[in-house]
């Protein structure tokens, strides 16, 4: 997870961490972010990370490339936790 703040055209903080899915790796997905099982397997879970997450982005909107991926993951992650889904404002780039 990574993610910056930007108020008024300026990044004002940042955050990120590798999560551990606690879940196979696929040889695919190793391919496109390069991240191997070895790589996260002392990272926190998504259930300790996703506080932190919604603390970070407070009330403002979510501007990511691909969202619809992004809100995807983050959708099907809670659901995994059974936690409902924050209504975010969020953009495509």
């Amino acid at each position: 997870v990574g993610m910056v703040k930007v108020i008024d055209n300026q990044i004002t903080e940042s955050f990120h961490t590798l999560v551990n899915p606690f879940d196979y790796f696929t040889e695919t997905n190793i391919n496109v972010h390069g991240i191997h099982p070895e790589d996260v397997q002392d990272a926190p879970g998504f259930k300790h990370v996703y506080p932190y997450m919604l603390q970070f982005i407070d009330q403002l909107p979510v501007v990511a490339h691909n969202a619809a991926f992004d809100m995807n993951v983050l959708h099907q992650s809670l659901k995994s936790l059974n936690i409902d889904t924050p209504s975010l404002t969020y953009f495509c780039s």
